[in-house]
C-alpha cells in the first residue's frame, strides 16, 4: 500500500504530471457515501445477529423445557436400560 501511494505522489510532484490531480467534490462525495452505506449494513447486519441469537436461544430454551416434561412423563419402571 505504501508503494502504491507512493508512485503518483512522486508523479505528481517531481515529474509535473498536474493530470493525476482529483478534484476534493467528488472524493468528498464518495467517501460520505460510502461511510452511510457501510454504516447502514453493520446496523443491519448486528440487527439480524441478534435476532438470529434470540430465536436460537428461544429453541434451546423450548428443547430444554421439552427434555425435561418427557423426562417427567416417563415412570422408572418404564425406563428400558
Amino acid at each position: 500500500m505504501l508503494i502504491l501511494s507512493i508512485i503518483p505522489t512522486i508523479l505528481f510532484y517531481f515529474l509535473d504530471w498536474k493530470w493525476l490531480a482529483i478534484p476534493w467534490v467528488p472524493v468528498a462525495l464518495l467517501g460520505t457515501a460510502t461511510a452511510f452505506i457501510s454504516g447502514f449494513k453493520n446496523t443491519q447486519t448486528y440487527t439480524r445477529t441478534w435476532e438470529a441469537r434470540q430465536i436460537y436461544a428461544a429453541i434451546i430454551n423450548n428443547s430444554r423445557a421439552f427434555g425435561i416434561m418427557i423426562k417427567d412423563f416417563i415412570r422408572s419402571e418404564d425406563k428400558v436400560l
